[in-house]
């Protein structure tokens, strides 16, 4: 998904609107419902996948639903990565690149939430671009070799006073859209800017 926003039309009809334009990248199938992670070696055999490799956390890597996982995969599981940390630092990417490319790994299953699905995409941009641990930017991007644009460092935009906390453990940088007003819990970071009003705050991140 690519996104744009306008600054030009957001300030035509004032501060407090947005204007934000979406491109969805096309989305090849949906299987969901009861029973549906029967359904996983059929999809792997569909996609012509032979060594797909499971990307987890601690918590669901050692439960017995990943063994329903891998024995729907079959003979096409290559192998299981447990070590997806909670909001996808940096070190669990290059991990995970490395794990994938010890097995062979032509094919990545996210077993779990926004943790794992983040780092298996991050995996596979990887693999597709030889950079082994894709960032986001608004600062500064680079133009690799197979015409792909990529940012080298993520920022984090929180909603919530406690959203501080973890980003800022896993080294992002944070701005806080703080448009209730809150005042941070006791011993939150400080963010490196914060303001009431979203386009405001991404004036100063632009910066």
């Amino acid at each position: 998904m690519t996104t744009t926003f306008n600054a030009a039309a957001t300030k035509t009809v004032g501060v407090n609107a947005t204007n934000f334009e979406f491109t969805f990248t096309r989305l090849e199938r949906i299987a969901f419902g009861p029973g549906k992670i029967t359904t996983l070696g059929a999809e792997l055999e569909r996609m012509g996948a032979t060594r797909a490799l499971v990307a987890t956390g601690k918590t669901l890597g050692a439960s017995p639903l990943l063994e329903r996982v891998t024995a729907a995969m079959g003979p096409h599981c290559a192998g299981v990565f447990a070590g997806v940390g909670q909001h996808v630092p940096a070190s669990s990417v290059r991990a995970l690149v490395a794990e994938a490319e010890r097995v062979g790994a032509d094919a990545l299953v996210a077993f779990g939430g926004g943790s794992p699905i983040d780092a298996a995409k991050s995996v596979a941009f990887a693999l597709a671009t030889g950079i082994a641990t894709p960032m986001a930017s608004f600062l500064e991007t680079r133009f690799t070799t197979k015409r792909v644009w990529i940012a080298t460092l993520v920022l984090f935009v929180a909603g919530s006073p406690y959203d501080l906390f973890g980003a800022t453990a896993v080294g992002m940088p944070v701005f806080w859209h703080n448009r209730l007003r809150m005042t941070a819990p006791p011993g939150a970071p400080a963010p490196l800017a914060q303001h009431d009003n979203l386009y405001a705050l991404l004036q100063m991140v632009m910066r």
